[in-house]
């Protein structure tokens, strides 16, 4: 237990262990005043479990000499979820935002063995990445560009990662990052190993691994299409070797 603010998915939180009294060794200190805060980016509550609670017994006029108090935000301003003290544990308490603080407070005697408790915070599986719709491309481009309606780790977009089809026969030889800042970037620039000579429907497959604050892994697969326009067309003309002006022929 310590003045400190940590974003750790999931930990364990003891009293100081600072007690000087022979009889609790291992318990806290008087005169201390904590306040431990977890927040947790994009988790919608964090969970706390008390496995061992045992304090300074009550006044006889039932008030609390050492107590803990647990507020459902980052700090002491935030509303109060409960305080306990004695042997009362608390048991389980969740709050309703991806911040929960834990104050301890004791007086100038008697201190007890402490408290033990876990915590744990789950963000909300993440919505997949889309590529956004592409403008028609004209006829002998060698790339493309394409653009995400979010932030995309700058590291994944690179060819291993996308699968390219169309009439062409092209490949993505290269991967270019745009507008990549701290790390993440809004679009890419795909360039092909062959011009795109044929008109017709070309489709994009990105392969995205995203992995949350609380190392929880997720695999999305994002489809786009785009097509390549104003190529002049290939006739074989098939049937009667000879064509008279104002017949028809296949």
């Amino acid at each position: 237990m310590a003045n400190q603010t940590v974003n750790e998915c999931q930990g364990i939180l003891v009293d100081s262990e600072a007690g000087r009294d022979p009889g609790v060794p291992n318990g806290y200190d008087n005169n201390e005043d904590f306040c431990f805060t977890i927040c947790v980016p994009n988790s919608p509550k964090i969970t706390i479990t008390f496995t061992f609670f045992d304090l300074e017994k009550a006044y006889t006029n039932g008030t609390f000499p050492d107590y803990v108090t647990i507020y459902d935000g980052p700090n002491k301003n935030s509303p109060v979820i409960g305080q306990f003290g004695g042997k009362n544990n608390p048991g389980t308490v969740s709050g309703t935002t991806s911040c929960i603080t834990i104050c301890f407070h004791s007086d100038n005697n008697t201190s007890a063995p402490g408290f033990e408790l876990n915590w744990n915070a789950t963000p909300p599986p993440p919505v997949s990445p889309q590529i956004l719709a592409i403008a028609n491309v004209n006829c002998k481009s060698n790339s493309v560009q394409i653009s995400f309606d979010k932030p995309i780790p700058c590291g994944q977009l690179v060819p291993g990662k996308f699968t390219f089809a169309g009439p062409a026969g092209a490949a993505i030889s290269s991967v270019t990052p745009v507008n990549c800042v701290n790390g993440y970037a809004t679009g890419a620039i795909l360039t092909f190993n062959k011009p795109l000579d044929q008109s017709g429907t070309y489709s994009i497959d990105f392969d995205f691994i995203y992995t949350d604050i609380c190392g929880n892994v997720y695999r999305f697969v994002v489809h786009q299409t785009f097509n390549i326009i104003n190529c002049p067309l290939t006739v074989k003309i098939t049937g009667d070797s000879i064509v008279c002006l104002g017949f028809c022929t296949d």
